[in-house]
């Protein structure tokens, strides 16, 4: 597709597609290499090569909607790489690498002459002594082109004849994978290589020369970054550091090294997660709390990610204090906060600040020996106190305060109570009082006698649309609206709800009017507030399990609401839309704002006799900590016995800062030795040379991590050429790991050895148990009913644990090689490099595993796993998405085990690990969706680094989300016009499906974007073969599906 952007009636930018089409060929072959492309930004010229001897080129001024190709037939088959030499001349000059019969690289450059079906009759060529290289084209007026090799650094200039060639000796660091071009004249390049290290590049021009000319090259070594991907040169020495293998950066260059020799700074860091290796979904808390641990990058960036749902709590100050109730701020010498009432069961404290410290003072005629319910500040001298037994009005000066005013019911203590500076509203059992502010004095202006006591009540400080009142009543558990200041009736809302109110809320978020109430169970009930004072869009949510109290904040000048309860939340509105975020602490019992000279803009939160003083992350869904371990993290696993994460890992020799080596380093220091495997040998550094290469030996290690710290409390390095491939936790009469790790030789195709190492942690001492010598590779592991399965090459084999030892049980062999192994229930899967994948499950009775049903259907597998004891799911190599389903029903016995294929979708990007689970609390049960419409969550983790969450649908919810998915698909326009089902369709080497039985929940919440002209519009054309009810009975509306799909985004 051929994009241009330009700037909309609006002051937005536009994305316009000029045009689009493909450039697929069914008969050529596929270049073994990536696709190139390339453009000749004098002629407006690109040229694709995708296929061998085959050169795609188009013309960026054609005015035709759908690309118009020509295909020039290349006498070169192998090109390496190719780029446009810039010059003047008359037609377009290509120079290339490519690899000739004799595996040596040439570099050629060819005069392109588009009316010409041919590329072969090359002007110049030039044999290249390297094995690998790229191409970088050197603008006027030196012109010619770079070869950048993996042991020589050459410039070509064909006309005139000139050629330098370099050999710098950090190429034996790691080869340079990308570059960027700083100066427009093309003197001086950034440079990166495999191991992160960036440098400068600097051709230095022959001023002797009558002509300009390049006579050396020299090199300068910047700093190090992420493993770059790609690079980009933005101005005034900032730079992009695009990477796959680890976090993006911006970073800026500087005239003088930093105190590391650097001369890099970084800006700014942009988190990437991928590729995610393996990843777990762990609650370490017990609380209901789902994260993802993924193993993430590689090589030096290889890190774990810690991915939270929530909101993260930044503690300045941690103060004892049992038996809080509540806590308000109050300015009594200052502009800012500085001191607090704090109410208690039957009394209240005035904590005030003396430099850090908090000090218990008594200030005159405030009411100590009372529960205080509500205070405030109402205006710079007057102080507003509610408790228990009155309302107090306390004039604040220099010498001593005065009691200005002061209110008691005879009606007996006050039960609940809300006020601003302008109002107050009080409650004496079922008895409301209705008071203003007015000449620094309040006055009772009505009351109101209910049929039930008033549980909460809340006042609408914001008077834009109304003046009234929320009331929350015992009894019949009902929500009344009432009108001030005569206190009238508006409206009684039957919330339908057997657990008594205890807080509700009225306030406007995003401009919108809403009411909140929560309840005794810990569900809020929501409502937007229309212009005639009536309720509608209600929302159900349960955020915890005990009463909740709801409180308002300010964040980044957006108001929100707290949620204090076992399972504390925020609600925040995003696009007019209410967003609930979970906050990453066990419980809050209360919360208020706080702004003082030592805390400014924090927030003060109790819980369990805490208090806890700080400031709160930015309100969003993921927060991620990432912890850089400097080496690959291959795998993952969870012990809960011991508290611990299992790693293996993978690092260059040469690498020292890594975590396994560190970690050896602090155990060989406190230990004098590290843990012992029988028949360890020493690995040696190696002191073999090839051409321009220093082989460096890749070491593996077993790693154990504390769940709370991530401290590395233990590291196993594993013998010379032996890769850890697996690793699992698993109970048999205690608690062990398992590593699986075989011995890789250049002169086999295969491992042909490998072993189980088994490990057991006790009292924080990490002892060696015994080992089991396999002939093959332990690929993959997983546990059956306390037994190990184990994948060894093209065998599925069984163990169980007897006097110290794994005795093998069973074994299975119907297999190429097992990559994949999953188990849940009975059942067992396996997916193969080639063959799909099996289901098997465990006889007992006869100890044997035994083949249940098989896919039979070729296939490259990345990752597969059981949704329940009927459907299955898998992704290929080519990105696309597979169910299969087990019909356990059908007579026929090869039908039965044949696994039929129920569904698929290409996703564009291929999964390497599902793990069932959700990320989070599961805090949305609501009224639209229920257990039996959605289930069997799963979340994908892919090459990438997305994190995909699968569930699965009822039947009807399916059917309306099919047909909503439908009419979205045919109705938004995309960039490049690229047909929605087109790209969804199932596509590999040998076959092309249509997708089906798969929702794509990013288009279904695109109905959320749209206005409300254009949902009706999509709604009203909405056809379900004459059903008018959705899943749940209710009407198919727009407010429905606007409900429904809310409540889906939710999930994750």
């Amino acid at each position: 597709m051929i994009l241009s952007f330009d700037l909309n009636a609006n002051g937005f930018l536009e994305v316009i597609t000029k045009s689009h089409g493909s450039v697929k060929d069914t008969i050529p072959r596929q270049s073994a290499t990536h696709m190139i492309t390339v453009l000749d930004e004098t002629r407006n010229i690109v040229a694709i090569k995708c296929y061998d001897g085959i050169l795609k080129t188009l013309n960026l001024n054609s005015e035709h909607k759908q690309l118009s190709l020509s295909n020039l037939r290349m006498s070169d088959l192998n090109v390496i790489d190719l780029i446009f030499l810039k010059n003047d001349s008359d037609y377009s000059n290509l120079a290339l690498i490519c690899k000739e019969p004799n595996n040596k690289l040439t570099a050629k450059v060819y005069a392109l002459d588009q009316n010409c079906k041919e590329v072969n009759n090359y002007l110049w060529k030039k044999e290249i002594n390297d094995n690998q290289a790229f191409l970088i084209s050197v603008p006027e007026p030196y012109g010619g082109f770079l070869v950048i090799g993996s042991q020589s650094v050459n410039y070509f200039n064909v006309n005139p004849n000139g050629t330098v060639i370099k050999s710098p000796s950090f190429l034996n660091n790691g080869e340079i994978t990308n570059y960027a071009m700083i100066d427009s004249n093309g003197q001086r390049y950034l440079l990166s290589n495999s191991m992160g290290q960036l440098y400068l590049m600097i051709l230095i021009s022959d001023d002797t020369s009558s002509y300009s000319k390049i006579s050396d090259i020299r090199f300068e070594l910047l700093g190090e970054t992420s493993i770059a991907d790609n690079i980009t040169y933005i101005d005034n020495g900032v730079v992009f550091i695009g990477s796959k293998l680890g976090d993006s950066q911006l970073l800026k260059l500087v005239d003088s090294p930093n105190e590391n020799g650097s001369y890099v700074n970084i800006l700014e860091t942009y988190t990437n997660l991928g590729p995610i290796l393996d990843m777990i979904v762990v609650d370490i808390e017990k609380q209901g709390q789902g994260q993802i641990i993924t193993c993430s990058g590689g090589h030096k960036n290889g890190s774990l990610r810690i991915i939270k749902s929530g909101i993260g709590i930044n503690e300045n100050a941690i103060i004892d204090l049992p038996g809080v109730k509540a806590i308000w701020p109050l300015r009594l010498n200052d502009s800012l906060d500085d001191h607090l009432l704090i109410s208690f069961f039957d009394y209240t404290k005035i904590l005030s600040f003396q430099g850090e410290e908090f000090e218990d003072v008594e200030l005159d005629n405030f009411d100590l020996s009372n529960q205080t319910l509500y205070a405030l500040n109402v205006s710079r001298d007057l102080i507003l106190q509610i408790t228990t037994s009155g309302i107090r009005l306390i004039e604040i000066n220099q010498t001593n305060n005065r009691l200005v005013q002061e209110w008691r019911s005879n009606l007996g203590s006050i039960s609940v109570a809300s006020a601003n500076q302008n109002e107050i509203l009080v409650a004496c059992r079922n008895v409301l009082f209705y008071f203003t502010f007015e000449s620094n004095q309040f006055s009772l202006v009505s009351s109101l006698s209910l049929e039930n006591e008033v549980a909460c009540l809340d006042l609408c400080e914001e008077k834009k649309n109304f003046n009234l009142c929320a009331v929350g009543l015992w009894g019949d558990f009902s929500i009344r609206l009432l009108s001030l200041p005569n206190l009238g009736l508006i409206l009684t809302e039957n919330v339908n709800c057997d657990v008594i109110p205890r807080s509700i809320l009225i306030d406007y978020l995003d401009d919108i009017p809403y009411l909140f109430c929560s309840f005794g169970d810990g569900s809020v009930i929501s409502y937007v507030i229309n212009s005639s004072i009536g309720l509608n869009e209600r929302r159900k949510v349960v955020l915890g399990t005990q009463p909740t109290i709801l409180k308002k904040f300010t964040s980044n000048s957006s108001k929100n609401i707290f949620a204090c309860s076992d399972r504390p939340s925020v609600i925040s509105s995003v696009n007019q839309k209410l967003v609930y975020s979970s906050v990453n602490l066990k419980q809050v019992d209360y919360m208020c704002q706080f702004n003082s000279k030592l805390y400014p803009d924090c927030l003060i939160l109790l819980s369990s006799g805490t208090m806890r003083i700080g400031t709160m992350d930015n309100i969003q869904k993921l927060h991620i900590r990432s912890l850089f371990l400097n080496e690959t993290v291959r795998r993952i696993c969870y012990q809960a016995e011991t508290k611990t994460f299992g790693l293996i890992t993978s690092r260059l020799e040469c690498v020292s800062q890594s975590a396994s080596t560190l970690c050896a380093n602090q155990l060989i220091a406190k230990h004098g030795a590290l843990v012992p495997l029988k028949n360890e040998t020493c690995s040696t550094k190696s002191t073999d040379f090839t051409p321009g290469f220093i082989d460096i030996q890749n070491i593996n290690s077993f790693l154990i991590l504390d769940q709370n710290t991530f401290e590395c409390l233990y590291s196993v390095q594993l013998q010379a050429n032996e890769f850890a491939l697996s690793i699992i936790s698993i109970k048999f009469d205690e608690s062990y790991y398992v590593v699986g790790c075989a011995q890789m030789n250049e002169d086999e195709p295969e491992p042909k050895q490998g072993r189980l190492l088994v490990f057991k942690l006790s009292d924080n001492k990490l002892s060696y148990i015994t080992e089991l010598s396999t002939k093959g590779a332990p690929y993959c592991m997983d546990i059956y009913n306390s037994k190990l399965l184990v994948g060894i090459s093209n065998q599925l084999k069984m163990y169980e644990f007897k006097d110290g030892q794994l005795e093998l049980l069973a074994s299975y062999s119907d297999n190429v090689f097992i990559t994949h192994l999953q188990c849940k229930h009975e059942f067992i899967i396996t997916g193969d490099i080639m063959k799909s994948c099996a289901i098997l499950t465990y006889r007992q009775d006869s100890n044997h595993l035994e083949l249940v049903a098989k896919d039979y259907t070729p296939i490259w597998l990345s990752s597969v796993q059981i949704v329940d004891d009927d459907n299955f799911m898998m992704c290929d190599c080519f990105s696309n998405i597979i169910t299969l389903r087990k019909d356990s029903g059908q007579t026929n016995e090869e039908e039965r085990k044949t696994l039929k294929n129920n569904g698929c979708m290409h996703i564009g990007e291929q999964v390497n690990v599902f793990k069932h689970g959700l990320l989070g609390m599961q805090q949305e049960s609501n009224e639209l969706i229920m257990n039996q419409h959605v289930q069997n969550s799963m979340m994908a983790g892919t090459v990438s680094g997305s994190i995909i969450l699968f569930c699965q649908l009822s039947p009807v919810l399916f059917k309306i989300l099919n047909e909503l998915q439908t009419k979205l698909s045919k109705y938004l326009i995309t960039a490049g016009r690229i047909e929605y089902a087109k790209w969804r369709n199932f596509e590999s080497e040998r076959r092309i499906e249509e997708y089906k039985n798969f929702i794509d929940g990013d288009l279904i919440e695109c109905f959320l974007e749209l206005s409300p002209n254009e949902q009706e519009n999509l709604v009203k054309d909405l056809k379900l073969d004459d059903q008018t009810l959705g899943h749940n009975g209710e009407e198919i509306t727009v407010s429905y599906f606007n409900k429904l799909v809310e409540e889906l985004s939710r999930l994750h």
